[in-house]
């Protein structure tokens, strides 16, 4: 893959980039899924005025831009990788949130949760066994999108050079390669295809859940093959 403007491999920047790309997606959606299913869990099952809190705060994170959000960290408190693992959460949460919500607001009058309640469970323990399972293979569909979504967000800061400085990164192979498009098109291409790569893996991903989860919707598309 030759190598870049100061004499750096490539091929093991773009390695070591994967590992922050990986990183930056994993930790993002998988925090994204912690308070999303939280906040969408308690606005379904609580009902009346926490749900009506609840997901009216979700909504106001809803409109917030996330690449508006993202330089708007980085304009405050820098381009730590660690702070836009926050600024991408914040923004995508709601996504999960409102799923959780949906799936929550379907299960917590049917029968097995009925049962729960007879039983005497606590409230905490019928959220947490016995509707939060259930409802959550949707929102691993939509977690596999927005680890996606948070790498692209990630790559285009560095692209922008707003990256960690601290932390090798496809972006910052691409903000160096603008300068060498000419004379040098392996700086652009192999990070490009490697960011290219790992959005359609986990879009990929996503789909497959889906396909995974929604049984009756995998068989239709078998029916309509035939």
């Amino acid at each position: 893959m030759g190598t870049d403007n100061v004499g750096r491999d490539v091929l093991s920047v773009v390695i070591y980039g994967a590992r922050i790309a990986l990183l930056m997606g994993l930790l993002s959606a998988g925090l994204a899924l912690l308070v999303g299913g939280l906040v969408g869990g308690v606005a379904g099952y609580a009902g009346g005025a926490i749900e009506t809190i609840l997901m009216r705060v979700t909504e106001l994170f809803q409109i917030i831009p996330l690449m508006v959000l993202a330089l708007f960290v980085v304009a405050l408190w820098g381009s730590h990788l660690w702070l836009l693992v926050v600024a991408v959460t914040i923004a995508i949460w709601p996504l999960e949130a409102r799923i959780v919500y949906g799936q929550v607001k379907a299960l917590k009058d049917r029968e097995f949760v009925q049962v729960a309640r007879v039983a005497g469970a606590p409230h905490a323990q019928i959220l947490a066994r016995e509707i939060l399972p259930n409802a959550l293979p949707p929102v691993i569909v939509q977690v596999s999108l927005d680890a996606g979504l948070a790498i692209l967000t990630q790559t285009s800061l560095g692209f922008l050079g707003l990256g960690d400085p601290n932390a090798a990164s496809w972006g910052q192979l691409l903000y160096a390669a603008q300068s060498y498009l000419s004379t040098a098109w392996w700086m652009s291409v192999f990070p490009g295809l490697a960011v290219a790569l790992a959005i359609i893996a986990f879009s990929l991903l996503g789909d497959g859940l889906n396909e995974i989860y929604n049984p009756h919707q995998r068989r239709g598309t078998l029916g309509r093959s035939r």
